[in-house]
C-alpha cells in the first residue's frame, strides 16, 4: 500500500472522473482527504487551497476512489512528449522529452527548461495531450458542463473559474456541442 503525507500532490479517480490536480490533507485525528476542485464531498480542516474534499479511510482507500497514486508516479507513468503542464504561477508548457528523472519543457515563447520529477510533482499540474482546444475571446460566451452534470453558460474572462471549467470537462462553443459531450460522458459512465 502506498504511503501518503499531508500536502502531497496526487492523482486519482473519484466516481470514475480522473482528477489530476489534487493534494492529500490529513486532519488531527489522522483521517485523510483528497482535496480537489471537482467532486463535492466532506471538506477537511485544511483544504490546502482547494474547494472540495473527499474523505478516505486511514489506509487511504475510500468509497468511489480508485487509482490513488502520488503525482510524481503519475507523471513518470503518463507524461509524454506533447503533453501540456501548468506551473503554480499559471504558465503552460509543452513537454518536449521525458527522461528517467526529468523532462524538458517549452514555454509559448520557445524558452526551454529542464525540470526534475520532484519539481514537476511540487509545482506543476498535468493538463492533457496537446490538442487544438477552442477558447473563446475575452468577454464572449461559452457553454460548459457543471459538476452537477448540467449544461450552463458564462462569459469568458480568462479567470481561474473559467480555466478550471476548461480543464475539468471542457468548454464548448454552443449548447449543442456541450450536450453531445455530456451524453458521451454519461455513455462512458453507463448512466
Amino acid at each position: 500500500m502506498e504511503k501518503f503525507y499531508h500536502g502531497q500532490k496526487v492523482t486519482c479517480r473519484i466516481m470514475g472522473i480522473e482528477i489530476v490536480d489534487a493534494k492529500i490533507s490529513i486532519n488531527k485525528a489522522g483521517i485523510p482527504f483528497i482535496c480537489q476542485n471537482y467532486m463535492k464531498g466532506i471538506n477537511p480542516e485544511d483544504s490546502l487551497g482547494y474547494r472540495y474534499g473527499w474523505s478516505l479511510n486511514k489506509d487511504f482507500t475510500g468509497e468511489n476512489v480508485s487509482n490513488l497514486i502520488p503525482f510524481a508516479l503519475h507523471m513518470k507513468r503518463n507524461v509524454a512528449s506533447g503533453h501540456l503542464v501548468r506551473n503554480d504561477r499559471g504558465g503552460v508548457f509543452t513537454v518536449l522529452e521525458v527522461w528517467t528523472t526529468s523532462a524538458s519543457l517549452e514555454n509559448k515563447n520557445g524558452g526551454i527548461r529542464m525540470e526534475s520529477f520532484a519539481r514537476l510533482e511540487k509545482y506543476y499540474t498535468l493538463l492533457a495531450k496537446k490538442t487544438l482546444v477552442w477558447e473563446p475571446k475575452l468577454g464572449k460566451p461559452y457553454c460548459f458542463i457543471s459538476a452537477k452534470a448540467t449544461l450552463e453558460s458564462d462569459i469568458w474572462m480568462n479567470n481561474k473559474r473559467d480555466i478550471d471549467r476548461r480543464d475539468f470537462l471542457g468548454i464548448y462553443k454552443n449548447d449543442e456541442l456541450a450536450r453531445a459531450a455530456l451524453l458521451e460522458i454519461r455513455r462512458k459512465l453507463g448512466k
